[in-house]
């Protein structure tokens, strides 16, 4: 008991240290707590999608990033299916300086208000005693969760009772739903400060589009690109992949050789054996026909001798 309180002194005093800071289930989000999200994490009312919680972009930087968001208006923007108007956006963009980790299992376990939400969603990965353990030993795995519970969070599910989904609650494939955790300097009390890009969507298939885009945007981070050309190049990113998504049905482009190429290679193939066929056959006559003038010549000389000596 006396252990566990006094990691949440230590927490507090962290938590203090590095303002604000807030663990996956306090963060404050526009569905769950939208008087506290607007006052801690909105820089501008033109990107209220966008949460920058230790102010880290200028207020100089949001007409480049808001010029960028108009461009992909349409694949973000969600429309009433009564009048048609536009009520939402499917893109949640969350940077942060530091995150702050548990110390422990037990802080994870014991830190309801902190942590218990990880053990209440029906459509996560299970938070079994190993995960845990991952959750707060692990930098990568700690991002990822906790960006998965700013996504159930900011993005609320279908309700059960929806007979269009046949009451599965994490039935999530008609949706392009869509939040980024950005961490500029790693963890708190991590000296390496490691920056990190986690994308998180619950929709399966639009999941592959996404993918290089956390790697893209990490190495530009770390190329000390400025911040609000970071986020304006991933909204680009962002906005080109769901656009593809539409275009293909949800079938990720093959970007391995075309079969062109292929069929250029097998006839390329095929006619280098013919002339090596070719080549074969013209050397293997000059042979024969040279061996031939050859015992002809022998012959004859054979002949001219026998004559010689047979008429001596």
């Amino acid at each position: 008991m006396i252990c566990i309180l006094l990691i949440n002194y230590v927490t507090l005093i962290l938590a203090n240290i590095y303002p604000p800071n807030y663990s996956p289930c306090q963060f404050p989000t526009p569905e769950k707590s939208k008087r506290e999200y607007y006052s801690q994490c909105v820089i501008s009312q033109q990107l209220p999608f966008i949460c920058d919680l230790h102010r880290q972009l200028s207020h100089s930087s949001v007409i480049e990033i808001s010029e960028m968001y108009e461009k992909h208006e349409k694949v973000f923007v969600k429309k009433s299916l009564n009048d048609n108007r536009n009520i939402s956006t499917s893109l949640a963009i969350v940077i942060v300086k530091q995150l702050l980790a548990p110390f422990s299992s037990k802080q994870v376990y014991s830190n309801h208000e902190d942590f218990g939400c990880l053990f209440q969603d029906e459509c996560s990965q299970v938070m079994n005693a190993e995960t845990v353990e991952r959750f707060v030993n692990s930098y990568r795995v700690f991002t990822r969760i906790f960006a998965s519970v700013l996504y159930k969070k900011w993005f609320p599910k279908y309700d059960k009772t929806n007979e269009k989904h046949e009451n599965n609650n994490c039935y999530m494939m008609d949706v392009t739903d869509v939040l980024v955790l950005v961490v500029l300097d790693g963890m708190v009390g991590d000296n390496r400060k490691l920056p990190s890009v986690t994308i998180h969507t619950d929709n399966a298939m639009l999941a592959p589009f996404l993918s290089n885009i956390q790697l893209e945007t990490t190495n530009a981070i770390n190329q000390n690109w400025p911040l609000h050309q970071v986020i304006s190049d991933l909204i680009d990113q962002l906005g080109l992949a769901i656009r593809s998504f539409y275009t293909t049905g949800g079938i990720l482009p093959r970007h391995g050789i075309p079969i062109w190429a292929y069929r250029l290679s097998i006839f390329c193939i095929v006619m280098v054996i013919i002339a090596l066929f070719i080549e074969w056959y013209i050397v293997r006559r000059k042979l024969v026909v040279k061996r031939s003038i050859i015992t002809t010549k022998i012959e004859s000389i054979k002949s001219k001798t026998h004559i010689m000596f047979g008429a001596s």
